[in-house]
């Protein structure tokens, strides 16, 4: 599109007041560029770039164009422009200006890479609903075992449930119910999987040869990997403030000094803050924290051992509900077993 149906797009007419003269000839462009002598590396301001024209061959030969422009109305235009260039365009010119960058693809554009290609890296996986899916396979290529795609068999039957806000979700049916899923439970880690492991849902699992290795994975990932530790800690809340306290004594009872003790404390809402703790006297630490809410304070302290082993321990205190609670479920007491349950809800609150 030439300078006179762009204006004329956008309702546009050149200010005598602002001198405004759009050159378009692209030799002209050119030949003022090359009398500039500019070098890759250069930062060149121009003043007035009206519809862009210098503009675009500028930032072709300058690492940086800086376009100031008094008229507001050819703003748009050239923002227009400059913000909608295809992949191919930046892919060039971002290089020149020693900028590190890659084209982001769609998954069509992906499958259809010439190296992809070349490499065999495009791979076709079973979806229990959809067919077969086609995706980008492994990268290194390994003579003696060669890396694969696997997807694990249809599962005949789950329990339909709702993920928790905090969770992260491996898998989920078709219909977007979570299936395997986890999340963090105070300090430790928990894991749901709700179809099952045997042959009533899970019959074509049986014979999936990562099974046993898909479990395993599982339980290890929920496993603690440090060594706990010996120091002596406690925590304790008064008045809304609690206080970390470890003693760390050697074998042989001599205090031990200069250690780097880091806490993760979990507060009643669910929410980590990293904490690490201060030498208050020969082989005591302490930190302290805001405690009003409600509720389990859990802390897992962290330190690296004499030998070199890092090591995990943990510790933690609750502020329990007040005693109003009880009596309010006291209140509510009845053989009835619809007032039990009553009770019970009452309590907890």
């Amino acid at each position: 599109m030439n300078d006179r149906h762009l204006l004329e797009q956008h309702a546009i007419t050149p200010k005598k007041s602002l001198g405004q003269n759009f050159l378009h000839d692209p030799n002209a462009l050119e030949k003022i560029v090359e009398i500039a002598g500019l070098d890759a590396g250069a930062t060149v301001l121009e003043i007035g770039p009206g519809t862009g024209n210098l503009t675009r061959v500028l930032a072709a030969h300058a690492a940086r164009v800086i376009a100031v422009e008094l008229d507001t109305r050819l703003i748009p235009l050239l923002e227009a422009w400059f913000r909608t260039q295809p992949t191919a365009v930046w892919t060039e010119r971002l290089p020149a200006a020693n900028v590190p960058c890659s084209p982001v693809n769609d998954i069509p554009t992906a499958l259809a890479d010439p190296q992809a290609v070349a490499r065999a890296m495009v791979q076709s996986i079973e979806h229990p609903v959809t067919g077969k899916i086609p995706q980008l396979g492994p990268v290194p290529k390994l003579s003696r075992t060669p890396a694969q795609i696997r997807s694990a068999p249809p599962l005949l039957g789950y329990v339909g449930a709702t993920e928790k806000p905090t969770s992260q979700v491996y898998m989920q049916s078709p219909k977007e119910d979570p299936i395997f899923a986890s999340w963090q439970f105070g300090l430790g880690r928990s894991l749901a999987f709700t179809s099952d492991g045997r042959n009533r849902w899970g019959a074509e699992w049986l014979a999936w040869s990562a099974f046993d290795t898909f479990w395993q994975q599982s339980v290890r990932w929920m496993l603690r990997s440090m060594e706990e530790g010996l120091l002596d800690s406690m925590v304790q809340i008064e008045r809304g403030e609690g206080v970390i306290t470890v003693e760390a004594l050697g074998d042989n009872d001599e205090f031990l000094n200069n250690l780097e003790i880091s806490a993760k404390l979990v507060t009643p809402d669910n929410v980590g803050h990293d904490l690490r703790l201060e030498q208050t006297a020969p082989g005591r630490y302490q930190q302290t924290f805001q405690a009003r809410d409600i509720g389990p304070y859990m802390v897992n302290l962290t330190y690296e051992s004499l030998d070199g082993r890092q090591v995990s321990q943990k510790t933690g205190a609750e502020i329990p509900y007040p005693a109003e609670y009880l009596r309010l479920c006291l209140l509510y007491t009845s053989p009835s077993p619809r007032d039990r349950t009553r009770c019970r809800m009452q309590s907890s609150a």
